[in-house]
């Protein structure tokens, strides 16, 4: 089974992270026995550029993780996989992300509940011009109504419209400036996904024992 996340949460500043951990079914941190999985092998987009402490944006912030076993869907039935999406995005589309990341920028500590956070979608045009030089053509931008946004700790998290995993978190001016929030288009990097979760030859990847570069 295959996990979907951002590559700088796997490598952040040139070191490769060995300390994963996947919790699945619960929406409390402290509630989560049975339910964490561990990483057999992390495969991290080869073009993958980690850009936000020289002022630059992330450049292909994807990475696929495989688990060290399956989840037992059957019996955990508010559990479903996700789908890819079938077409790239679109302005002024609603959409939801979801994460335990921090609630405002003077928070010390993660929450401890699972949040959810409505946007919309706004065009890559209006997202360069209000992030200047930080935004490519690999990336989803929204803002929401309140000015609300992502923030530490809601990396790699999934950007969701209709049911279809559309983005996925990567980084945000401040947790709640009202400025655009930055995802990686999954539909962009769809191929390379697929290409990941069937891969299964070391040879054809830059191997760091267990994190790849593919």
């Amino acid at each position: 089974m295959h996990i979907l996340t951002a590559a700088h949460c796997v490598k952040n500043d040139g070191v490769l992270r060995w300390d994963f951990q996947i919790i699945t079914n619960t929406h409390n941190w402290f509630h989560r026995e049975n339910n964490v999985f561990g990483v057999y092998k992390a495969l991290i987009h080869k073009d993958f550029k980690y850009g936000l402490h020289n002022n630059r944006y992330n450049f292909a912030d994807i990475a696929v993780l495989k688990l060290d076993r399956e989840i037992p869907l059957k019996s955990l039935p508010n559990l479903q996989r996700i789908r890819l999406p079938s077409n790239g995005s679109q302005t002024d589309e609603d959409v939801e992300v979801c994460g335990w990341g921090k609630t405002t920028e003077a928070s010390v500590d993660p929450s401890t509940w699972l949040k959810k956070l409505e946007a919309k979608t706004i065009s890559l045009s209006e997202c360069q011009r209000l992030l200047p030089d930080q935004v490519d053509t690999g990336n989803i931008c929204t803002v929401s109504d309140l000015g609300e946004g992502v923030c530490d700790g809601d990396s790699g998290a999934p950007l969701v419209r209709g049911g279809e995993t559309i983005g996925i978190v990567s980084w945000g001016p401040d947790c709640s400036s009202g400025r655009p929030q930055v995802f990686t288009d999954v539909y962009r990097y769809r191929n390379w996904i697929q290409t990941a979760m069937a891969w299964n030859n070391e040879t054809t990847a830059t191997l760091y024992d267990r994190w790849l570069y593919l």
